[in-house]
């Protein structure tokens, strides 16, 4: 193979533009030992890529394969069995939470029963509330008196 062709083909190489045929032949070149010295920086780049291109399988690959294999196997049946596990456990709570569920012993709702002996109790206890609750809203009704009267100046500057 020529010098001045295999100069070419690099060319041809970096703007990748070869045909298979001739990225074959610049390997088999960089793989001769005489290689012309300013080429000798590219043996090193083809010498790579021609051992990249065909990996060394070890005798044990097989065997590592397939008990790789065997694990994913294994995986998937053991997550097979424990997603049965967890739906039948869901379903036997749901079992448990349906059948505990049984109405009020008495006919009328736990939630209207009084709470208060007479009606004057009960009406005491909601104007205690309320007399609380607008004690509050007058509090801060104050509150809000106080600090608008200390924004009023700039408030004046916007209208």
């Amino acid at each position: 193979m020529k010098k001045e062709n295999i100069e070419e083909l690099l060319d041809k190489y970096w703007l990748c533009e070869t045909t298979m045929e001739e990225e074959k032949e610049l390997y088999q070149f960089f793989m001769e030992e005489d290689v012309p010295e300013h080429l000798t920086k590219y043996k090193e780049l083809f010498r790579l890529k021609t051992e990249e291109r065909e990996p060394a399988l070890d005798e044990q690959f097989d065997t590592k394969i397939l008990s790789l294999i065997a694990e994913k196997e294994k995986t998937i049946k053991r997550y097979k069995v424990s997603l049965f596990f967890k739906v039948a456990a869901a379903a036997v709570i749901f079992l448990v939470v349906c059948l505990n569920i049984q109405p009020p012993a008495s006919k009328e709702n736990p939630w209207e029963q009084d709470t208060y002996e007479t009606p004057e109790e009960a009406l005491a206890e909601v104007q205690r509330v309320f007399n609380f609750v607008s004690d509050q809203f007058e509090r801060g009704q104050d509150i809000v008196d106080k600090n608008m009267k200390n924004v009023e100046p700039v408030t004046k500057l916007f209208r």
